[in-house]
């Protein structure tokens, strides 16, 4: 656990606790934890979700799908687990006892690859493709689940790389390897909006716990903040020369009788691993910590040995968890000095952050 910024600050504390923990035998794609913040489930290209213990950073279970996972979701109340199976479709779990509740199959010449249920878990949606071709479906989840018949809304584009829902369900976004992002009607399918935010492929886009904005994360060797109404790039970070491709928003607040909000973002990525040898660029596998207001990089987290797919925090913020190409979890959990206005300790940061926390 470097520490980059504000000189030897904290060059009496302890180092960051960290697990390495082994469930897979494939590359991490997805990693998230649970609303509670006890559970934190990890799927892989091995065709396991394994579900751990997040307190203990131990093993509970390992789900078997039907073929590699590339994306999950967990419901609000922990009882369904949402997959995209590559070759099979959409399953659907019990978390906790790895009983197979449902499967939406894929159509001939598919593959699933993103799967995201909306507020309240009622509906859910997927994404598949065949080559180019990429179908956004809408499934109602009781449908599902009771084996109704399946009349999903189906919403077609080309070169989806995520697909989320927005804040209340109004619209559903998309993220695609052109760098732009567009949100539709999730009932007409009619697009809101469309709008250029990065000059190369789209990895994936995350929104903040309030859904007042979103990032996004690109091949360009950049990440942006997005405005989800407007879907104008607000503001560009460059990732030092590498690709990046998952990021994590912190919801911590630190308390006081004006609780300031962190600022935090976790970025993580780097190169694809086949052109590690064939570049004289670092692979660029570390984790860094970044206000993104001051755009100040506070930490870089080392640790893994390839890409990192996926970060996520934990709902209280002292936890985070990574998964890289190299088929480990990474679970770090931070020093009581991170609680502190330490890390961020001159008086003009400190002004910037509780004007911008008042205006939030």
């Amino acid at each position: 656990y470097q520490r980059r910024v504000h000189g030897d600050l904290f060059k009496e504390a302890k180092e960051m606790n960290v697990y390495a923990l082994r469930g897979h035998e494939r590359p991490v794609r997805m990693i998230k934890f649970n609303a509670d913040g006890d559970l934190l489930f990890t799927c892989s290209d091995d065709g396991y979700v394994v579900v751990w213990r997040a307190e203990k950073a131990e093993m509970v279970g390992k789900i078997k799908c039907a073929s590699a996972v590339k994306s999950i979701d967990i419901s609000k109340k922990s009882d369904l687990l949402i997959t995209s199976e590559v070759a099979a479709g959409f399953g659907v779990y019990n978390p906790l006892t790895g009983e197979s509740l449902g499967l939406v199959k894929v159509k001939p010449g598919f593959t699933a690859k993103h799967c995201e249920f909306s507020f309240g878990d009622q509906m859910f949606v997927g994404l598949i493709e065949q080559g180019g071709n990429s179908e956004i479906q809408i499934y109602k989840t009781e449908a599902v689940l009771k084996n109704q018949p399946l009349m999903p809304k189906v919403f077609l584009s080309s070169k989806i790389t995520q697909v989320s829902f927005g804040n209340l369900n109004k619209f559903v976004y998309f993220s695609s390897l052109l760098g732009s992002m567009s949100k539709v009607s999730p009932t007409t399918g009619e697009q809101e909006k469309k709008v250029k935010v990065h000059n190369d492929a789209i990895m994936s886009f995350t929104f903040s716990p309030d859904r007042l904005f979103l990032f996004t994360c690109s091949r360009d060797e950049t990440y942006a903040m997005v405005d989800p109404d407007t879907l104008e790039k607000l503001y560009s970070y460059n990732f030092h020369g590498n690709i990046s491709r998952s990021l994590a928003i912190s919801p911590l607040y630190l308390p006081g009788s004006k609780p300031v909000q962190r600022f935090h973002v976790l970025v993580g990525g780097g190169q694809d691993e086949k052109e590690v040898t064939t570049t004289r660029k670092k692979g660029g596998f570390e984790i860094k910590l970044v206000n993104y207001i001051t755009n100040e990089e506070l930490a870089e987290i080392k640790g893994h040995f390839g890409p990192v797919h996926s970060l996520s925090f934990s709902p209280d913020g002292k936890t985070f968890a990574s998964g890289s190409e190299d088929g480990f979890v990474r679970l770090h959990t931070f020093q009581p000095e991170y609680y502190t206005y330490k890390l961020e300790q001159s008086q003009g940061v400190q002004n910037i952050l509780t004007q911008f926390s008042t205006i939030h």
